[in-house]
């Protein structure tokens, strides 16, 4: 639901909103994809307390990459963590974002990359049902 609202705040040209919803659950979002697909996402600190990788290296990871595609993970890391970058979620997560800068690039591209992302599971499903309906055409199926 964030994510939906997030998502809804930019259609509405909210994007102050969108920023606050959307940049904190990518990180969330992210590692539940990993792992979902078998992906370890936490690690040992030196006092045997577990914690949660961070976004710069979970996008760093090579599985993360495989999963998400190399091109939306270079993407990802220039505007959220990179310092070459927008380092969005840096910023946000710092309150060095003002009211007007939500409206920057960093965040449109965000905005319609998560929308991008989010799109995969229903254009999977629809290349499925093609190919699908091309097979049983293929074989006089009705």
């Amino acid at each position: 639901m964030i994510f939906l609202k997030g998502i809804l705040a930019g259609f509405r040209g909210d994007f102050d909103i969108t920023a606050h919803f959307l940049v904190p659950q990518i990180e969330e979002a992210i590692r539940h994809v990993l792992h979902r697909a078998g992906y370890v996402t936490s690690k040992l600190d030196s006092k045997l307390i577990q914690e949660q990788r961070l976004l710069g290296t979970l996008l760093s990871l090579p599985e993360t990459s495989e999963i998400l595609r190399a091109d939306h993970v270079f993407e990802l890391r220039g505007i959220l963590v990179e310092k070459f970058g927008y380092d969005l979620r840096n910023r946000l997560a710092h309150g060095f974002v003002t009211h007007q800068e939500c409206w920057g690039a960093d965040v449109l591209n965000l905005w319609w990359l998560v929308i991008r992302l989010l799109s995969f599971p229903a254009a999977r499903q629809l290349k499925q049902q093609s190919s699908g309906d091309a097979n049983k055409e293929e074989t006089g199926e009705a």
